[in-house]
């Protein structure tokens, strides 16, 4: 059940989510059906040629020869952080970061943006972020249980409380609650659980249709930016036939479940559903 959206034509949107959550899909969705503009890191050439300008600029720097991959890294990451800082007020900074009431009120587009906060399945999640660890420093060990248990230094975009990640369960935790702390807050806002989004897009489209104009037949969005295999009705059938326990292991599901926020579980419709 979505949230009811006040009758109020709006012009742009901005989907928050994690890595790995669909926030690629959601984005074209609302591109190819909406009249809505899409803001966000790499939904257009120029913000893609932003991150290749910055990386050659890395290349260039005079000691570049002399850094390691991982030093490399981690100074590409910090100037895309400062990057992502610049695009204030006009992108709402990166889509997987924690969201703050607060930020959102220093853009004089916040009430006319329609903000999705996307929220996946926190077992898939985890899983899924071990299997296409990017953004993540160090890299993560070939193990998923060794994982969880594994600490890692979040980028300055995440916009943690901390940098230094105690585990990664926390990342979504913390970016969850701030989620709900957003959706309770502003009414132009709503909630999207990936689950839902996949089993009936046609639902979604119906939440949004009181904040903009949808084009006709709704068209779903064809290629995974995953590079997968997978038709959409693939994902649907994953969603629909999905169990932690089997998917995983008893362990490796109560690994990840004790480092859940009880209170954030709560909050979403998986408190529902936990063994």
């Amino acid at each position: 059940m979505y949230k009811k959206l006040p009758e109020r034509a709006l012009s742009k949107v901005k989907v928050f989510g994690e890595r790995n959550t669909g926030t690629n899909f959601l984005n074209q969705l609302l591109s190819l059906n909406t009249n809505l503009q899409v803001l966000g890191h790499g939904s257009n050439a120029s913000s893609r040629a932003k991150l290749q300008a910055i990386d050659q600029s890395v290349s260039r720097l005079g000691c570049a020869e002399k850094l390691t991959p991982q030093m490399r890294r981690l100074v590409l990451d910090r100037l895309i952080d400062e990057q992502r800082r610049l695009e204030y007020p006009d992108n709402y900074g990166w889509k997987h970061a924690r969201v703050l009431v607060e930020d959102l009120d220093k853009s004089p587009y916040k009430n006319s943006t329609l903000f999705v906060f996307l929220i996946r399945n926190p077992w898939r999640f985890v899983s899924a972020l071990h299997r296409r660890p990017y953004n993540l420093f160090p890299s993560p060990s070939s193990d998923l249980s060794s994982f969880i248990d594994s600490q890692f230094l979040a980028n300055e975009r995440d916009c943690m409380p901390s940098l230094l990640i105690g585990n990664p369960v926390d990342f979504w935790n913390e970016k969850v609650k701030s989620y709900f702390d957003c959706s309770d807050v502003i009414d132009n806002s709503i909630i999207c659980y990936y689950e839902d989004l996949v089993i009936s897009i046609e639902e979604f489209i119906d939440a949004i249709r009181p904040v903009c104009d949808i084009s006709g037949k709704i068209r779903t969005p064809i290629n995974s930016t995953k590079k997968e295999d997978k038709t959409f009705d693939d994902y649907r059938r994953e969603v629909i036939s999905y169990d932690p326990i089997s998917a995983l292991g008893e362990e490796v599901y109560l690994k990840i479940r004790e480092r859940i926020d009880a209170e954030v579980l709560a909050r979403t419709i998986y408190s529902a559903s936990i063994h």
